[in-house]
C-alpha cells in the first residue's frame, strides 16, 4: 500500500527546523525580561545559558522546541551577544537534558 503524502520534503524540513527571523524579530523573541535574567542567572555554564535562551525564543516564535542541532548559527552568536558569553559549538554541548 503506497504511504499518503501529508507534506512535501521542503514543507517537513521547514516544520523540523526554527524559525528565520528577522533581525526586529530576534530583538522582539530573544529579549531578556526581569524573570527570564533571574532564570539565565542560576545556570552554570555558557553554553546552557545560550541553549535556553534560544529554546526560550524559539518557542516564542513558533510554539515548538527544537533539538539544539538545528539551531541556527545566525541565531546563536546573536543570543552569545545578549547573554554576554563567547561559546564554542553550542548546537554540540547543549543537550537534551539541559531543557
Amino acid at each position: 500500500m503506497r504511504l499518503i503524502e501529508v507534506l512535501p520534503a521542503h514543507d517537513i524540513r521547514a516544520f523540523d527546523n526554527p524559525p528565520m527571523l528577522s533581525t526586529d524579530e530576534k530583538k522582539q523573541y530573544f529579549r531578556v525580561d526581569e524573570a527570564l535574567m533571574s532564570l539565565l542567572g542560576g545556570v552554570k555554564e555558557g553554553h546552557n545559558k545560550v541553549g535556553l535562551l534560544l529554546q526560550y525564543g524559539y518557542f516564542k516564535a513558533s510554539g515548538r522546541f527544537y533539538t539544539q542541532n538545528t539551531f541556527r548559527g545566525e541565531d546563536i552568536q546573536f543570543v552569545e551577544k545578549i547573554v554576554g558569553v563567547g561559546v564554542e559549538d553550542v548546537a554540540r554541548r547543549y543537550v537534551d537534558r539541559t531543557r
